[in-house]
């Protein structure tokens, strides 16, 4: 297990399970949160399998070179 930070708040976590079973989480805090809902649900959080070596390493290019909110829209879209 490894992950990577862009600030406290901001942070991708790999867990290697297998040769085609990774573990990917992508964490961000909420911009659009309200000041009360930070304390509970302020967090925006998406997790899915990845299943090669290379879909690990496009995922750490992109969280390193994308503005967060662009990531954050294409995981909510599914692109």
């Amino acid at each position: 297990m490894f992950g990577f930070s862009r600030s406290k708040s901001e942070f991708v976590e790999f867990c290697i399970n297998g040769p085609r079973s990774i573990s990917y989480k992508f964490e961000m805090s909420d911009p659009n949160a309200s000041w009360f809902s930070k304390f509970f649900k302020g967090v925006f959080q998406h997790e899915e399998e990845l299943h090669s070596h290379d879909e690990l390493v496009k995922k750490v290019e992109e969280f390193f070179s994308t503005p967060m909110e662009e990531i954050r829209r294409r995981l909510e879209q599914g692109i």
